[in-house]
């Protein structure tokens, strides 16, 4: 029985070999694969796109089911998107926009109460008998600066809420986003309006439980938001 030597690393090996004892190489040339091929990972060896093992090396190519035919799929991530292709992705949903607009409507009353508590508090100091009321209770004299001060930081919060509302419309900026959306959820519960209307305050727990709701749908759609 003849003998064949690898063309690798010259060793004998029996004619009726198709590998190297040695070092696994192939022993007789092969056509080159007219049809898709995958590198060898290792020494770099082009392989028919259904072989099992290397014939450069001879060792395991891996799985075996690429399609070569099918295109190509980048999974997407959300950092990865511009503005221009976002309205395609598959990851769109309506969370963020109802969100968004259940935000911009607390907002909307936070901002309309907080108006009209500041017309109450200014109209109190307009009554022929305010200055005599505070001198019988010398204590009240520092309710009405209270009450501007509040509701000065409270209009920060709506103007926040109304941000963080146009931004999850906008899937943009999603921190900000959810911190407008808490922003919101106090502005709602700051309010004081309720005292003087009485179902005023029972719109005031819809509309905070309307943020609060809001609040969770953002913070599950993070990556419906974009980083720009």
């Amino acid at each position: 029985m003849g003998e064949l030597d690898c063309p690798r690393c010259g060793t004998h090996n029996l004619d009726s070999s198709e590998r190297c004892r040695l070092c696994g190489g192939e022993i007789r040339p092969r056509e080159k694969a007219k049809g898709p091929t995958r590198e060898c990972p290792l020494c770099k060896t082009p392989n028919d796109i259904d072989a099992p093992l290397c014939i450069g090396c001879g060792k395991p190519l891996g799985s075996t089911t690429v399609d070569e035919t099918a295109p190509k799929k980048k999974r997407e991530k959300y950092y990865d998107r511009t503005y221009v292709d976002y309205p395609g992705s598959a990851q769109r949903t309506a969370r963020t926009g109802l969100a968004g607009i259940l935000l911009i409507m607390g907002a909307f009353f936070a901002f309309v109460d907080a108006i009209f508590t500041l017309f109450i508090g200014y109209q109190a100091t307009q009554l022929g008998d305010y200055d005599q009321m505070l001198r019988e209770n010398p204590e009240l004299k520092g309710v009405i600066p209270s009450l501007v001060v509040c509701e000065s930081v409270r209009l920060l919060f709506i103007v926040m809420a109304f941000m963080g509302g146009i931004l999850a419309v906008r899937r943009l900026r999603w921190g900000f986003a959810m911190l407008g959306g808490v922003m919101g959820v106090l502005a709602l519960l700051s309010g004081i309006l309720f005292l003087f209307i009485p179902f005023w305050g029972l719109i005031e727990l819809i509309l905070v439980g309307g943020a609060v709701v809001a609040v969770g749908m953002i913070g599950i759609s993070r990556r419906e938001f974009m980083l720009t």
